[in-house]
């Protein structure tokens, strides 16, 4: 049986190789604000509550919430973590000993990636007031950015409570709320200014706030001085918020000209969709006329396109398979119909209990009052991320005049019947000319490769200096680049067949603006007789099959878990007289050895891959890797705004492949 796969969404490091509580949600209005700096009642409860909704437009359930606080003495206490439900409420129990501000973080898988938001009360409970609303949502975590003018992770694990100050918020708040007044207005809040972005209880139901949560996306800068407020249906209007100096420019509508800010209805009403998918499979696959309903003629995802789409839903492994809606990822305008494509990440469980997630885009259809699968308009998929790497020889030494680099990984599909000759990548940091990328002669690339005998697709910038400035001047420019893909279907072509724009929100880093890697291959590992010299780079230097342990650790004891996403990679360049082979391998890092040593082990030994043995990965489907050139390790770690930061170790010798 073959798996449901619109697209497949894969993380990014595959490319590696205290006023009244009021409603919010539907258009009710929130507690007026500003409130009056809170006066402690002299007669404290013994308990009562910290409750709110996590969310980032859909809610968010299953994640951990955690509260922090000091006591009369100035102490730090914990309060006791919960987990949010289905709807993304959580409620917190605390006592009359924990003191203001009270701290809060959520985390959860969310699209497959870890989403860390944080949120902060300057409320206390008291004989009056036993119950307090704390939401924790992107806008919250800008708050608290704000407040404090850090990166809120870091100030979370170790608090300075003195470095909360209430009046800060109060105005980080009120700026951010008249930015944000246009988009409230249109998600029906008649009364922006009584909106509190902490306190206003709402549901996750795309109406009210949470229908502003829907379109809007926030990326902070690496060092999180700026934060890019963008509108994800209309992107070229972003608000940054300078976290130092608490102010924030630009806008999501002018008045002169006249350019309204955009918000699509039909939001509303999107769940009605995950609905319908959810009630047509529910007694057993639907019939084709059924699935026509839901899917346009001109449907195209990736390659994808809807007679395909409907022969994989209508797989027998999807019997009774449930659908659940997990993001909302961009949305953009079709020009010729005026519909809105918006873009979803939805989980499918099949009969048989399996998760997958799935990528694509769906619109609104008002003649037949139905929301149908439409595709992102692309036929091929697309993915830019953009990476800042450390590089190290096999005795962990920096590389001599190559020791670091940054730039992109464009991993752009290359399919049989794409029928394309080569694409011409240009944007900031590439140069006039663009970046070429050709049909590989490598076995197994199935991607356009910037070498043709290789399967290549990092590149370094040829012009660095273009980044962090808006063109031609001396602006600083933090946030939203495009680069536009041009495909060619013939050698002779100097016009393009087809262009798709790829948007970064992030500002691509450059070795002048980066942050540091965080994981490395340590010197010495734990061992049952005590530490012990780590085996990972001698073994690695001569490996070709058999067992390859790799030891890490973080470089930095104040980055937690729950902060990146840690992944391993593996790459060796082999050839012959004749061909080029290049191998890849990549393991999310997440296996820990009873030794409390972060470990995974590659092998090309079938046997070892069973459930008991969950540190062991298939490396090259079985077969050894002879007649090596080039091996590389790649320890890569990644934020959730598309930023790869690298260790590598490579070897120094140059290749005779004659590339």
């Amino acid at each position: 049986m073959s798996p449901l796969k619109l697209t497949t969404l894969a993380a990014s490091l595959s490319l590696v190789l205290a006023a009244c509580q009021g409603g919010a949600g539907g258009g009710d209005s929130g507690g007026n604000t500003p409130a009056p700096t809170p006066t402690p009642s002299p007669s404290q409860p013994t308990s009562g509550t910290v409750s709110g909704t996590v969310a980032l437009g859909v809610p968010v359930a299953n994640a951990t919430v955690l509260m922090k606080a000091r006591d009369a003495s100035g102490n730090l206490i914990n309060a006791q973590g919960v987990l949010t439900d289905a709807n993304g409420n959580y409620t917190i129990q605390a006592s009359s000993a924990f003191k203001p501000p009270y701290l809060l973080q959520a985390t959860a898988i969310v699209a497959g990636q870890i989403r860390v938001m944080h949120s902060l009360s300057m409320d206390e409970l008291s004989a009056n007031r036993t119950n307090l609303t704390a939401n924790i949502t992107p806008l919250t975590d800008t708050l608290y950015a704000a407040t404090i003018g850090s990166e809120p992770q870091p100030a979370f694990a170790n608090p300075d409570f003195s470095a909360y100050n209430y009046a800060t918020l109060l105005g980080a708040q009120l700026t951010l709320r008249n930015k944000l007044a246009p988009l409230l207005k249109l998600a029906d809040i008649d009364s922006p200014d009584n909106i509190d972005l902490i306190r206003s209880t709402f549901s996750a139901n795309h109406s009210g706030i949470d229908k502003v949560l829907d379109v809007i996306s926030v990326t902070p800068s690496t060092d999180w001085k700026h934060l890019a407020i963008a509108n994800k249906a209309d992107p070229d209007r972003v608000v940054v918020f300078d976290t130092q100096s608490k102010t924030a420019t630009g806008t999501f509508e002018t008045a002169t000209p006249l350019q309204p800010a955009v918000l699509p209805a039909e939001l509303s009403t999107i769940q009605s969709f995950v609905i319908a998918l959810n009630s047509l499979f529910s007694k057993g696959l639907p019939s084709t006329s059924q699935l026509n309903d839901i899917i346009d003629n001109n449907y195209l995802n990736d390659g994808t396109n809807a007679a395909t789409l409907r022969g994989l839903l209508l797989d027998s492994a999807n019997s009774s398979a449930t659908f659940k809606l997990e993001n909302l990822t961009d949305i953009t305008r079709d020009q010729a119909s005026g519909r809105y494509r918006i873009g979803v990440v939805i989980k499918v469980t099949d009969t048989a209990g399996n998760n997958t997630l799935q990528t694509t885009a769906i619109s609104y259809f008002p003649a037949s009052n139905l929301w149908k699968f439409v595709g992102n308009g692309r036929n091929t998929r697309i993915d830019l991320a953009t990476f800042y790497a450390q590089r190290y020889d096999f005795n962990g030494n920096p590389l001599a005049n190559r020791d670091r680099g940054a730039g992109l990984i464009l991993r752009i599909e290359n399919s049989h019947t794409l029928g394309m000759d080569r694409v011409i990548v240009k944007g900031p940091g590439i140069g006039a000319n663009g970046l070429t990328l050709h049909t590989s002669a490598a076995a197994n690339c199935g991607v356009f490769s910037i070498k043709t005998k290789t399967c290549q697709t990092w590149y370094e910038f040829e012009q660095p200096e273009q980044i962090p400035f808006e063109p031609n001047s001396q602006t600083p420019k933090y946030f939203n680049y495009t680069y536009q893909v041009e495909f060619y279907r013939n050698p002779s072509d100097i016009t393009a067949s087809v262009t798709y724009p790829v948007r970064l929100i992030a500002q691509p880093l450059v070795v002048a603006n980066h942050r540091e890697p965080v994981m490395q291959v340590p010197g010495t590992i734990n061992s049952a007789n005590g530490q012990t010299s780590t085996p990972t780079l001698p073994a690695f230097k001569t490996y070709a099959a058999g067992e390859l342990p790799v030891y890490w650790s973080l470089r930095n004891p104040s980055v937690t878990d729950n902060q990146l996403t840690f992944s391993l990679g593996i790459q060796f360049l082999s050839c012959d007289i004749s061909s080029v082979r290049h191998v890849q391998t990549v393991e999310f890092a997440r296996y820990q050895d009873q030794q409390g040593n972060r470990q995974q082990i590659f092998t090309t030994d079938k046997a070892q891959i069973r459930p008991e043995q969950s540190q062991f990965v298939l490396f090259n489907d079985g077969v050894g890797v002879n007649g090596v050139v080039h091996r590389e390790l790649q320890l890569a770690t990644q934020d959730n705004h598309g930023r790869i930061f690298l260790t590598q170790y490579q070897d120094t010798s140059a290749n005779s492949c004659g590339i």
